[in-house]
């Protein structure tokens, strides 16, 4: 037995999506939060040697760009 699903699905101009002023800002600050990942463990962190040194900047890192990413994703799907 075979299923043939076809799906149709027209997109309008106007759901066309494109970048909201906020996810802008969203993008540089995750930028930024990445390049701080990389530089503060090699360049402020390099001589602790501690479970509080670059293993816990980045899970504190971790959460706050979840964080950054949820408030980026929490309207999706929700019509304007």
């Amino acid at each position: 037995m075979k299923f043939h699903f076809i799906v149709s699905y027209t997109i309008k101009k106007e759901e066309i999506s494109t970048m909201k002023e906020n996810e802008g800002v969203y993008a540089i600050i995750i930028t930024c939060l990445i390049l701080i990942a990389f530089v503060v463990p090699y360049t402020l962190l390099p001589d602790v040697e501690k479970w509080y040194g670059s293993f816990l900047f980045w899970t504190v890192l971790t959460v706050i760009v979840i964080g950054v990413n949820y408030l980026l994703i929490r309207e999706w799907g929700k019509k304007q």
